[in-house]
This record gives structure tokens, sequence and C-alpha cells, in this order.
């Protein structure tokens, strides 16, 4: 037998090896816990003989039962938890492919992606919303339930004010509404040291209700207020700008 290969499902830790013809081989505690048996060794022996060994295994003093694919199969068709058909998709659409494919479960790819939804999400400073929806691709695509994340929904839509001012026909433009959110408190003046020492100013929004501030895709250090489509009429209304 190879050395263990631990791998994730949900947060609970599944060892496998291979034997001297490339085949998989599951510690058999490791599968019980997940799948709800109480017994491992009750388990195992609902197993045809040739589905399950005694064996010890490296870098292990004590033997360890062991259950190759047929079992694991077996066991899981067994398991009356939810999680089973789930576990079950896990294990034959990314497990045993990627040990055929290597001689081991690679956990490379996964780390890799969700290193980069963290870096992303870090870099671009997205919302809470954006953050879920990154997760739940990455989840997708490595096959891990997306189960823990909370549900996912599209945030309302919005666009600059500028835009929303041609929109909803307002003849004032927007730097001139710019200054009565500002006095109205609904956004504020912020600035920054240009590359060359000079001030940068830009608006920011303070009252959330209305808006959100997006990132300048032109200079990561300013904002760009965005305002909700839904929103804007009350927002104008509210600012005393007519149309």
């Amino acid at each position: 037998m190879k050395e263990l290969t631990k791998f994730d499902f949900n947060g609970n830790s599944v060892r496998e090896t291979t034997d001297e013809n490339g085949n998989p081989w599951f510690v058999a505690k490791d599968v019980s816990d997940i799948l709800g048996y109480a017994d491992t060794q009750r388990m195992t022996k609902r197993l045809d003989d040739d589905e399950s060994m005694t064996t010890k295994l490296v870098g292990m003093n004590m033997k360890s039962i062991l259950i190759n694919e047929s079992g694991l199969y077996n066991v899981i068709i067994g398991s009356k938890k939810p999680e089973a058909k789930l576990f079950k998709k896990w294990v034959t659409s990314e497990v045993l492919p990627s040990i055929r494919k290597t001689g081991g479960y690679n956990t490379h790819h996964q780390l890799t992606i969700f290193d980069a939804v963290e870096a992303s999400a870090r870099i671009l400073k997205t919302n809470d919303a954006s953050k879920v929806l990154m997760l739940q691709k990455a989840c997708n695509i490595t096959g891990i339930s997306s189960g823990f994340l909370p549900e996912y929904s599209e945030e309302n839509q919005t666009k600059s004010l500028s835009d929303l001012l041609r929109d909803y026909g307002v003849v004032m433009n927007a730097a001139k509404v710019n200054i009565i959110l500002a006095k109205e408190g609904i956004i504020t003046k912020e600035s920054r040291t240009g590359s060359r020492g000079q001030k940068k100013h830009y608006w920011k929004i303070i009252d959330t209700l209305f808006g959100k501030n997006l990132i300048n895709p032109k200079n990561q250090k300013e904002t760009q207020p965005h305002y909700y489509v839904d929103k804007f009429e009350e927002l104008i209304s509210t600012i005393g700008v007519k149309k």
C-alpha cells in the first residue's frame, strides 16, 4: 500500500491509499463517520470478503479496516444520511477520476481556486453578495457542496447619477445634483494625493439607503457613487429635485 492521501468532504477528512495494482482503498472509519454508521466493524460486515480488508498502513501503529470502491458504494447505499448522495457524487466525479489520473487525490486545484477567490475579493473589495457568488462558483468547479454558504440573491440594480438623471428626464446636471446631495448628507467629498502630489477629489456615498460605492476602475483609491434604480425617484423627491 502507498502512503495515505487525505482529502476533505465538507470539513471531514477521508484517508485513501492505493494498492500495488493502483486500486483505491478508503479508511473505513472515516467513511462510517461521514455516512452516520455508529459501528465501523458492523458496517464492513455487510460487505463481501473482497470489498474490505484489515492491514497496517504506512505511518500508523495500529491496523486499519479499509474498503475498496465497490465496498464504498455498498455502504453509501446503506446509509440513511442525506449527505450520502452528495458524498457519492463527490467520490465518483472528483476523487476517483483524480486518483486514476495522478495516482493520488489532487487538492492543489481546489486550493488554487479558493485562494484566487480570496485574492480577488480582497483586491476588488467586493461586497458580501459578490463574495458568496464567487464562492458558489468555486464550489461548483471543485465539486464541494455549497450548502454552508448563505443564499445568494441579486442586489438591486444600480446606475451612475448621470445615467439616472437622463433616464428620469431631470434637466439639472450631475455636478449640481452632487452639491445638493452633499448638503443633504447623502454624499461627501473625499480627496486623495495624486501621483504628482496634487489633490484629487471624488464623491463618496455615506447614506447607503439610496446607493453604494463602487471602486473606480481607473484608480483603486477612488470610489464612484452608484444609485439604486428602484430608489432613485424617492431620492430626487427627498432632495427636492424636479423632473
